[in-house]
């Protein structure tokens, strides 16, 4: 298995739909851009962007504990020479010195049912709000005033797939009306340079398979990716199309379903829908469209080597030729991780070396409802755009998040991760 090269034709799961752009942003954009005092809504403390920043944490949010896996590719990521900026590793982590936010935004997951809800406009509101926080809006729920150790960020990478086809361009319009001179990295825009990476250096035009989450195909953000890149790099433009997974993210987490039914569900699926399509092309790239994927990679490329071998009553292989001998799998955690250093060092933001982080620690943040968890008919019937109050209460991730026996597996399969949690 390899994370990385090799694709022609794209093969994407079921078909896009489409999604308001950052021309409409949510009213928070706007309401924050007018109200810089502390108040309920945010409470960053804005002058702060006006100094350096290299020693401020970086930040990185998910709708729960999913994205840990991509703060874990950025933990253990040596890929660059640390003094140079060039790539190649130099035998020290990448990020060996900085510090780190993380925000799971637990309260309001999962994100990829908004869009099968019809309520998208909240959605992007709920993005926009998780920026806020990691630019140092992490007040008590009384007075709305900073407590303890709680700088701003000097960068945020959004771990969800489904937040980065959403909110992305919000976020990014946002902070240029809110002046906040700090790049944002998407892991649908890092996944899609990943794949295109692969199709500069594919030679035999072979196929590729995006798995991803119902809601993230929804949005239709990779097909939308991939083809303007090789668009902008005059490759050609690869034939996309989508099915998403509907359970195997909750299956990964325990909630529900065995992962191992969800894969050859999925996989089965996807495979038998590329032949009843008379594709020719062999499958020989996966791009892994959802945080927790990359944990049950092997099992993914190993359902697709089972099929592959498969032979039906006839005694014949009707997938063989469908399937190459080797897949590569793309994980777009381990490309956002290279472009967020590629960013910190063009933009002179990196740690000095010697010098520390304001943060004295890494910190990790879920959000629970105000009053309790929200049922179905309540976070999907929310109307966006009310900010007097708020409805959740962001709490350590290893304190009351109520999420501590889930968090225990995730730590065991995520060792960089653990380590900064001690």
């Amino acid at each position: 298995m390899m994370l990385g090269r090799g694709i022609g034709v794209l093969l994407v799961w079921s078909v896009a739909s489409s999604m308001g752009g950052a021309d409409d942003l949510p009213a928070i954009v706007e309401q924050v851009a007018a109200n810089r005092g502390p108040s309920a809504i945010a409470s960053v403390p804005w002058d702060r962007y006006a100094g350096d920043l290299r020693e401020l944490p970086i930040g990185v949010f998910d709708s729960g504990i999913g994205g840990l896996t991509v703060l874990e590719a950025v933990l253990k990521l040596d890929a660059h020479d640390n003094a140079t900026g060039k790539p190649g590793g130099d035998g020290v982590p990448d990020f060996a010195g900085e510090r780190f936010v993380y925000l799971g935004d637990q309260a309001n997951m999962p994100y990829g049912n908004y869009s099968t809800a019809g309520r998208v406009d909240l959605l992007r509101e709920l993005i926009v709000r998780d920026g806020l926080f990691l630019l140092g809006d992490r007040y008590d729920g009384a007075d709305g005033s900073l407590k303890g150790d709680k700088p701003p960020v000097k960068a945020i990478v959004i771990a969800c797939n489904t937040a980065t086809a959403y909110g992305l361009d919000d976020l990014r319009a946002a902070l240029a009306k809110w002046n906040v001179p700090i790049p944002i990295i998407g892991v649908v825009e890092a996944g899609g340079r990943g794949a295109i990476d692969v199709l500069r250096a594919d030679t035999q035009a072979g196929a590729a398979a995006v798995l991803a989450t119902v809601g993230t195909c929804d949005s239709g953000a990779y097909p939308r990716t991939i083809t303007r890149l090789a668009g902008q790099q005059g490759l050609r433009v690869p034939l996309v199309r989508q099915r998403g997974s509907a359970g195997l993210a909750a299956a990964i987490e325990g909630a529900a379903g065995s992962v191992d039914d969800c894969i050859r569900l999925d996989v089965g699926a996807l495979v038998a829908e590329y032949h009843r399509d008379g594709g020719s092309k062999p499958i020989c790239t996966v791009v892994l469209g959802c945080t927790h994927f990359p944990l049950v990679a092997a099992k993914i490329e190993g359902e697709f080597m089972r099929l592959r071998e498969h032979r039906d009553d006839a005694g014949s292989y009707p997938y063989r030729e469908l399937i190459a001998d080797r897949l590569e799998l793309v994980d777009p955690g381990e490309h956002a991780a290279k472009e967020l250093f590629r960013e910190l060092f063009l933009r002179k933001l990196r740690l000095p070396a010697g010098a520390k982080s304001i943060a004295s620690r890494d910190t990790f943040y879920v959000t629970v409802g105000r009053d309790g968890p929200f049922t179905a008919d309540y976070k999907y019937g929310r109307t966006p755009g009310r900010f007097d109050a708020s409805d959740v209460r962001t709490v350590p991730m290893t304190g009351d998040g109520g999420s501590q026996s889930a968090l225990d597996v995730w730590k065991k399969l995520l060792p960089h991760v653990a380590e900064r949690m001690k």
